[in-house]
């Protein structure tokens, strides 16, 4: 178990110095890993951000597939660090939101869209100012895309219902509900069109 004590030892800055010196490699996963289990405790919280981790990570996040492994860990530690009130803020100066609004627009797979959705949902909730900057970062369009995404588990699946949630806080803000109506109707008449295409019977080739 990781205690109080463990978060106070040298141990955690090290582990923020090996993601420092290569946040992209294979140890770099297991110190993000640790480093997000230390991020439930509110003193670890708080040390890790002190420690300088958002840097590193916002370049990682910026730069690489959002489908390899040191991302998804990357996101888990953000989620995680995003639970106190003040790495908010720093997270918001930082530029933190911005760099997971790039990966929500590239339509990751379910568990780095929940990563990414769960960051988001915990810096931005219940502070304006970061939902405007998530919202000029571009973040409706792909929201708009999770909620109106068909599978057999949308509707219950995590990204649709974390997506929902806060599309539902964006609308609050003046002008989003309407920008979330012409969004929506932009999506399904492409969908629609896509739709038609896939039906229409095959060309033969002719000698």
């Amino acid at each position: 178990m990781y205690t109080k004590e463990l978060v106070i030892t040298p141990i955690l800055p090290e582990l923020v110095n090996i993601v420092k010196d290569g946040p992209g490699t294979p140890l770099a996963v297991s110190a993000l890993s640790t480093l997000a289990i230390l991020a439930l405790s509110p003193e670890g919280r708080q040390r890790i951000v002190m420690c300088g981790v958002l840097t590193p990570i916002i370049r990682l996040i910026e730069r690489s597939d959002p489908n390899k492994p040191n991302i998804d860990k990357s996101l888990t530690l953000l989620m995680n660090l995003a639970a106190d009130q003040v790495n908010r803020r720093i997270m918001r100066t930082e530029g933190v939101i911005e760099a997971v609004v790039g990966v929500l627009k590239q339509m990751p797979q379910d568990q780095v869209l929940e990563h990414s959705l769960g960051t988001i949902h915990n810096i931005a909730l219940l502070d304006n100012k970061s939902k405007q900057r998530a919202l000029d970062a571009g973040i409706l369009a792909p929201l708009v895309k999770i909620i109106l995404a068909k599978t057999a588990v949308s509707d219950t699946s995590i990204p649709h219902v974390r997506a929902k949630m806060f599309l539902a806080e964006l609308s609050k803000l003046p002008g989003v509900d309407v920008q979330i109506e012409e969004l929506t109707l932009k999506f399904r008449m492409s969908n629609a069109r896509d739709s038609s295409v896939s039906m229409e019977d095959p060309v033969e080739d002719q000698d």
